[in-house]
């Protein structure tokens, strides 16, 4: 992402966008080498705009929320990290680090799925949406030859 991108993205929607990534990951109760592993792998930290370090301390306090929630009989999702991520490139990759995290270990929960199709909706993302937008981008970069 261009430097520039990340100045005019605001930190909270970047710190939203990495906590609803966070939140899936720790949707099950079990943190999944493998979605570590792939976040490490596919640069989404920086993505995301945030460190490494920082999407660490966001996924313990959702890990910790959760299993807190789960012990006390109580729902732990947070409707407002969905509408805090307003900048239309940081929610398409946002979807697709929720759909690639979501389907690495082969078993998609419904909570999980839950969470993706919120994400889906509140954001107004569909299949077609998000390919035509990396179309029109690079009709627009391409060299014209004469």
């Amino acid at each position: 992402m261009n430097p520039r991108a990340h100045r005019r993205v605001k930190q909270s929607e970047r710190l939203a966008a990495a906590r609803v990534v966070a939140r899936l990951m720790a949707r099950d109760g079990r943190l999944d080498w493998r979605e570590i592993e792939f976040l490490d792998r596919s640069n989404a930290y920086a993505l995301l705009g945030v460190s490494r370090e920082r999407f660490m301390v966001l996924l313990a306090q959702c890990a910790g929320e959760r299993w807190g929630a789960r012990a006390a009989g109580r729902n732990s999702e947070r409707e407002s990290d969905l509408a805090a991520v307003r900048e239309r490139r940081l929610q398409l990759i946002a979807v697709a680090l929720l759909v690639y995290v979501c389907e690495i270990d082969r078993t998609i929960e419904p909570r999980e799925s839950a969470l993706v199709e919120r994400a889906f909706g509140q954001w107004s993302i569909t299949p077609g949406c998000s390919r035509a937008s990396c179309a029109c981008r690079r009709r627009a970069r391409a060299p014209r030859l004469n």
